[in-house]
């Protein structure tokens, strides 16, 4: 019995290489919610829909007939791209809704903050123009978690949580890219 590190629900199907000309033939297969005390037959052309992060569930091992293969189409959302996703929309948001107050001064030395990153275009795809650059980032980014390590008049020094690179921002950039926090993601 096991619980998925997934992000949202989770949608299965089980088919029978044989389909419905083998039922009665392979066995034993089962969706076993035990903690519920529930038991699905699966059999070719079930689906099944739950909350696999919080709904304990295991399957049991099925008798296969000669000749027929048995499969599963599991499908749900990785919790971790859950994650980038919900801290992408937290930071896209506070960085609209600052309507032009600066971040620089409101930094301090460890402070935790999130920072727009840009994936280079391609050689092919350059040069480009100030549009293209603008549209290129807004399709091509992810905020990153980092540290404050470094502050001056003009420049703020971060440290990259997941790599232990060091960044450094001009005052401009860091108003325009950086935003304040991440504990809640």
């Amino acid at each position: 019995m096991h619980v998925d590190p997934d992000g949202a629900r989770s949608f299965a199907v089980w088919l029978s290489k044989l389909g419905n000309a083998g039922i009665g033939h392979s066995g034993g297969w089962w969706l076993l919610f035990p903690k519920h005390g529930l038991a699905i037959a699966l059999v070719h052309g079930t689906y099944v829909s739950w909350d696999g992060r919080v709904q304990a569930h295991c399957s049991a091992v099925p008798d296969t007939a000669p000749g027929d293969r048995l499969l599963s189409l599991f499908c749900s959302l990785p919790a971790n791209a859950m994650r980038v996703q919900e801290r992408t929309r937290f930071a896209t948001e506070a960085l609209r809704s600052r309507e032009g107050e600066p971040t620089f001064g409101k930094l301090k030395l460890q402070q935790r903050v999130l920072y727009r990153e840009f994936q280079k275009p391609p050689e092919h795809k350059m040069p480009m123009s100030k549009n293209e650059k603008r549209q290129w980032g807004k399709l091509h980014h992810r905020f990153v978690r980092a540290y404050v390590v470094g502050l001056s008049e003009t420049e703020a020094t971060l440290r990259v949580q997941s790599s232990g690179s060091c960044i450094v921002l001009t005052k401009c950039e860091v108003n325009n890219i950086v935003v304040i926090g991440w504990d809640e993601l």
